[in-house]
């Protein structure tokens, strides 16, 4: 982590370095074009206007500077959520183990598990229910009905 704050101290320098090399090229610029058109500058109106771009500099630098640091802090935030997985949620295999509310409410109770038992152990191997729905029955405009077996047609 310290090599990160080490390296933008560097691009902050480099930035300051070519920031006072442009403002420099600027007033010399300045001060040419004031010797050329027999229109002096003042030393203060150099100085006035050197100071108004070093503000405007870092004012700039300081913005630039912000948004680094929020697009840091977001990224550093979003490698703790990612490294750290969801903090507040506890292991629990009760939970993958466990029933669901739904399935609690479909599962047969022990009464009903005995009578259902019971009524099989009454059938012969053959004599199981045989469930219909809609479109065995003919509705909805389906295929129509289920193909009956020859053995239980009583042919």
């Amino acid at each position: 982590m310290q090599h990160v704050f080490l390296r933008a101290k560097v691009n902050e320098y480099k930035g300051q370095k070519e920031e006072r090399k442009e403002r420099d090229g600027q007033i010399k610029e300045l001060i040419k074009k004031s010797e050329r058109n027999d229109y002096k500058l003042s030393r203060e109106d150099v100085e006035r206007r050197r100071d108004r771009e070093i503000k405007d500099a870092r004012e700039k630098r300081e913005r630039r500077e912000r948004e680094e640091r929020g697009k840091e802090e977001e990224a550093a935030r979003l490698r703790g959520i990612r490294s750290a997985g969801v903090g507040h949620v506890t292991r629990d295999f009760g939970r993958l183990t466990g029933e669901t509310a739904a399935a609690k409410a479909r599962a047969w109770t022990s009464e009903e598990l005995d009578d259902y038992d019971s009524v099989k152990k009454g059938r012969s191997a053959h004599d199981k229910p045989v469930y219909f729905s809609g479109r065995d029955l003919g509705w909805g405009g389906g295929a129509g009905k289920r193909a009956t077996p020859s053995w239980r047609q009583g042919v």
